[in-house]
């Protein structure tokens, strides 16, 4: 999937806050475990994916019914 300019910006900045955290963390003596190769961006956008394919698909199935529902009254007539 292709992030536009606005997503790029946006992960690229968790990124690098997610990095900050990490070296704080490990500076702290903790164990640096905020995600840093990106697996939660990544469920976050097939999330995000998933609902704009489902919303699609109920948007084209309403045009076909709708399209339907026109044709069928036009024919009736």
């Amino acid at each position: 999937m292709r992030l536009n300019y606005l997503q790029r910006i946006i992960f690229s900045g968790l990124e690098i806050v997610a990095g900050c955290i990490n070296l704080l963390k490990s500076l702290a003596g903790l164990h640096p475990n905020c995600d840093m190769d990106g697996a939660y961006l990544k469920y976050i956008m097939g999330k995000i994916r998933g609902s704009t394919l489902m919303n699609t698909s109920q948007q084209r199935e309403n045009a076909e019914n709708e399209y339907r529902k026109r044709v069928t009254e036009l024919t009736s007539r």
